[in-house]
């Protein structure tokens, strides 16, 4: 084609074409381009109609790029929230000729160091669980050799100060900019139980410093040994800290200052909760498993003031499976918790930031061992603040695979809880496995590989109905409240519609919202809508008999 001249689409309106999932539908194919700031044009390159270029960064001197392409053959899988994805690190000069640097594996996140002399990412093995331990690695552009600076924790790593490090997780990948002016030093946070915690890893020599912590610090730039860091914790609302790194060895005495200025929660202390681990005394059905520990963050008060009632209790696990929910402020959780609620958030066994081998824990237990955890973390809250909360006015309320759990802990424990609120549920897994944008995602957390092309046997498809809530629905007699995104590709509203519909025909009470929203359900009046509609559902349901 010639400059300027447009690709005749005539006849081609109706041809399907493959894109990437959930929050990313209708995105097919994307192009590297070049904008010259003076003259103000635009260069675009491809590189293969299977492969999808992005996360890119300036190479030393702007002579080119480096970014991670996404392999779309033989189709396209969901990419958000899903790093077990094969891409491949690319260089690309400015005429759009490139070449591919490694390959076979998830790659994220690639810095440029200042000096220019060496370049790190992160990369996690393809397939398996979506969100996984990744390693820190390290190519040097002058001899272009590769190295592991930080590999997969299986279960914690011993570093200075007597800490342990349990790997690298997250969803957001490394900072922007990340490298200390040395070149020799990069910062980041990860979770680690459920905290973000700030580190330091010198690349030439391994060694990672955890910096002193409270609350969960999550960075946001680093500039000149400047950084800046988002500081908050479950009660505690955001506040912008700024800090200076001092030389090597010395990390620890970093001191961060305010750039904002804290803020309260009118009515709600900033002591109003609690963090505690336990091991789950019912073992694992892999015994090698069974030590792996569960984090849990209670949030409301821990002594009752006099003449209060006690507090109605909100049991709320988290989704992915493999997420956490750390120790950061939350919205939603301080509207409840000022409306009176307590709120327990579990972390069970295949939540991020406990080593490798606590994501690996989960896979094939779905259902059983989640379900357990989250079970007993509730019990647990309920015997520590027996003096603060109501043991007969416990609810419910989970999104996507926590939807899964609240159907499922609703129907296992039925003399417990009250009633249940669940966003976009997964409750019947062998009928997502066709519709959803990740049904690798139905295969692996079930006990099974997967592969492209694979059609699921009989016995696959039982056990996948075996694992999900909708095998126990006859038990389920406690009301039900969805909240659903019609635009959901990750977990289409199918799943909801039909459970809904299976609830009415046993006589359970049940009602469905359908929000024009897609997974999380974030857009504001949406969002507003669904908290508000769960808390009058928890309150309808307040005191009465299931």
């Amino acid at each position: 084609m010639e400059n300027g001249e447009k690709e005749d689409s005539r006849g081609q309106e109706f041809t399907f074409r493959d894109e990437w999932g959930e929050q990313l539908v209708s995105k097919h194919q994307s192009v590297v381009c070049i904008l010259n700031v003076q003259s103000g044009e635009i260069k675009c390159h491809d590189l293969t109609d299977q492969l999808c270029p992005g996360q890119l960064v300036w190479a030393p001197g702007g002579s080119g790029i480096f970014g991670v392409a996404f392999l779309g053959k033989p189709y396209r899988l969901g990419l958000i929230y899903c790093h077990n994805r094969e891409s491949k690190l690319f260089h690309m000069d400015l005429e759009g000729s490139y070449s591919i640097i490694e390959e076979s594996a998830n790659f994220r996140s690639p810095r440029v160091s200042p000096d220019g002399s060496s370049i790190i990412y992160l990369r996690s093995e393809v397939g398996g669980p979506h969100a996984k331990c990744a390693q820190l690695c390290l190519l040097s552009l002058s001899d272009k050799q590769k190295r592991v600076v930080v590999d997969v924790v299986h279960r914690s790593q011993a570093i200075e100060e007597g800490s342990c490090f349990k790997g690298i997780y997250g969803y957001a990948g490394l900072p922007r900019r990340c490298w200390l002016n040395d070149s020799q030093r990069v910062v980041f946070s990860t979770m680690k139980f459920d905290n973000i915690i700030l580190y330091v890893v010198n690349v030439v020599s391994g060694i990672i410093t955890e910096l002193p912590h409270l609350g969960s610090v999550q960075v946001l730039d680093v500039c000149d040994d400047w950084v800046l860091v988002d500081f908050s914790y479950i009660s505690q609302p955001n506040q912008i800290l700024l800090g200076y790194l001092p030389q090597q060895g010395q990390e620890r005495q970093l001191q961060l200052k305010e750039v904002t200025c804290r803020r309260e929660i009118p009515g709600v202390p900033n002591h109003y909760y609690s963090q505690w681990t336990f091991i789950n005394d019912t073992p694992h059905p892999e015994l090698k498993y069974s030590d792996i520990p569960v984090s849990v963050i209670y949030y409301g008060p821990t002594s009752l003031e006099q003449g209060n009632e006690k507090r109605p209790l909100i049991c709320w696990p988290h989704g992915g499976p493999h997420s956490v929910v750390t120790n950061v402020y939350s919205m939603a959780a301080a509207f409840f918790v000022k409306l009176g609620f307590s709120i327990v958030f579990p972390n069970y066994r295949g939540s991020l930031g406990f080593g490798e081998d606590g994501v690996n824990s989960l896979p094939g237990y779905c259902g059983v061992t989640d379900v357990s955890d989250v079970h007993k973390a509730t019990l647990q809250c309920l015997h520590r603040f027996s003096d603060v909360l109501d043991d007969t006015q416990v609810f419910l309320f989970g999104g996507s695979h926590g939807g899964f759990l609240v159907t499922h802990l609703a129907a296992q424990y039925p003399e417990l809880y009250k009633a249940v609120s669940a966003r976009n549920p997964v409750t019947d897994i062998p009928a997502m496995a066709n519709v959803t944008d990740i049904p690798d995602w139905t295969f692996v957390e079930t006990g099974f590989p997967h592969k492209h092309g694979k059609v699921p046997d009989g016995a696959t498809l039982g056990k996948m109905l075996e694992m999900s809530p909708i095998s126990r629905i006859d038990s389920l007699k406690t009301p039900v409240l969805f909240l659903v995104g019609k635009n959901d590709a990750r977990v289409p509203p199918s799943q909801s519609f039909n459970f809904y519909k299976m609830l009415l025909a046993r006589g359970v009470q049940t009602e469905l919202h359908l929000y024009d929203d897609c997974h999380p359900l974030s857009k504001v009046d949406t969002e507003v809508d669904s908290l508000i509609h769960t808390a009058l559902w928890f309150w309808k349901h307040k005191h009465t008999v299931c």
